[in-house]
Order: C-alpha cells, then structure tokens, then sequence
C-alpha cells in the first residue's frame, strides 16, 4: 500500500539530507530515490518517489505542527486518488503535479482549493483509466475477429461464415457503443481483453444458436425459404449485435415450451 505523504520528523543528529541537499536523482532521508520536486522551502519540500508522492518537513521547522495538522485535513481525498493510481507513479505525471500542487496549497491552510485540486485529479484519473479500460476492451474485440475471419478463410463453411457474420455484429456493437462500455478501475488490462474477447464469443455463440433454431424451424422459419443464405448472414449479425436478443429468444422458450411445438402444428393445418 502507498505511503499518502510522509512527514519526516527526525532528530537533527539523524537527518542526512536536509533540504537545501534535496534534488532530483538523489536518496531521501529513506534512501529512496527523488524522482521529481514539485515544491522546495526553506524547511518543506514536496517530492516524488517511484510510488508515492511525499512531504517533508525538517524537524527545525517553526510550524511543524501546523503543516502535521493541515495535512490530516486532506487524507481522505489523497486515499481516494491513490486507490485508482497505477503502482509506478511515473506514468500519470500530469495527475502528481496536480496532487503535489495540492498537498503544497494544503499545507499553508488552504484546504478548500487543495480539495478542490485533488477532486479535478480524481476525475482526470478516472478518466484515463476509463480510457485505457475502455481501449484495452475494444482492441481485443477486434483482434477476436480477426482470428475469426481467418478461421473461417482456412476451413470454409456455411457455419464459419455464420460465426463471422456474429463476430462482425458483436464487432460493430463495441464500437457504436464505445463511449458507454461500463470499466471497473480497478481491472487490469488483461481483464478487460478478456471481457472484450468474450464479448465476441457471446455474438459467435449467438449466431450459432440462431442458425441451428432456424434450420430446425423453430424461430424465424421465413429466413430459411429466403433465396442463398444472405437471410442467416443477417440474422447471424443481428443476433452478434443485439446481445440480449438470444437470451431472451430462450428465456421465452423455457418459459413456454409450446411455442416449440406450434410452428409444425400450424405447419401442417396449411398443408
């Protein structure tokens, strides 16, 4: 778990590097590497390491206690942003100068614009996250048909092109939906390739039962007397774009197994 802030508070025996030694490339007084400074007085600094974002306060600082009390007044908002921080620091650079920009208005009394800050920060990681998540998702969607596509060029038949037709309508559902694919922050980016594939295998699956219901005239009978088999490649998109439509086709069916049993009946009065 990350260290929130740090208020080095020594003995003046025990402190190696005061503040006027502090610089970036440099050990803190924990031996850890100084990655970047946001703020530098006389007598605090705020700072980076690789995975926390620090403050240090020289033991002969006159308002010690000031600035130790002022920085419990934002914990829960510095908890909050560094639950949803990626564990290298490095890499939202953008969002640790707006934390270190608060953490040092923070210190000097200005809690409300501190929260302020960290509130933005909190959003603007929430939103690259999303992002990512959002990204990670879509890209393993599309690769999924791709490995469809070729699938069904090396073994060619009516049921893999069928699989494809699904694939390509789960494809187009990902993306006319991009910007509302619901992302947990706290998934990684494997997870949500995962999620992504998967949500091509439900349109793959989809296009499959469809097909298997109409050969076997229990749904959709008309599809089946339409001339080639462009009626399947349709219903096989629809049924991948649509992915409650299959669900809810067999919800209906548990429900009321007669509808199995109408269409031959119907059939056979008409004959």
């Amino acid at each position: 778990m990350k260290t929130l802030f740090s208020n080095l508070l020594r003995g003046k025996k025990q402190i190696k590097n005061p503040v006027s030694g502090y610089k970036v490339g440099g050990l803190d007084i924990d031996g850890v590497k100084i990655e970047k400074i946001y703020s530098k007085f006389d007598n605090e600094m705020v700072y980076r390491t690789s995975s926390a974002i620090r403050l240090y306060i020289d033991d002969g600082s006159k308002k010690r206690e000031f600035y130790k009390k002022n920085q419990l007044n934002i914990t829960k908002e510095l908890g909050n942003i560094y639950s949803i921080l990626p564990e290298d620091l490095s890499k939202t650079e953008s969002i640790n100068r707006l934390i270190g920009r608060a953490i040092t208005t923070n210190i000097f009394g200005n809690t409300d614009d501190a929260k302020d800050i960290l509130y933005e920060a909190e959003l603007r990681i929430i939103s690259i996250r999303t992002l990512e998540g959002r990204l990670a998702y879509a890209a393993s969607s599309f690769a999924s048909v791709c490995l469809i596509f070729l699938y069904s060029r090396i073994f060619h038949s009516e049921l893999t092109v069928i699989s494809l037709c699904g694939a390509l309508g789960a494809a187009m559902s990902v993306a006319t939906g991009f910007s509302s694919i619901s992302i947990d922050l706290d998934a990684s980016r494997k997870i949500n390739c995962l999620i992504g594939g998967s949500r091509v295998l439900i349109g793959v699956l989809a296009s499959i039962f469809l097909y298997f219901s109409i050969k076997s005239e229990i749904i959709f009978t008309f599809i089946s007397k339409s001339p080639g088999a462009f009626g399947f490649y349709m219903i096989a998109m629809v049924s991948g774009f649509a992915e409650k439509l299959v669900p809810n086709i067999m919800s209906n069916l548990a429900k009321d197994p007669s509808t199995m049993e109408k269409t031959p009946e119907r059939e056979s009065n008409t004959i």
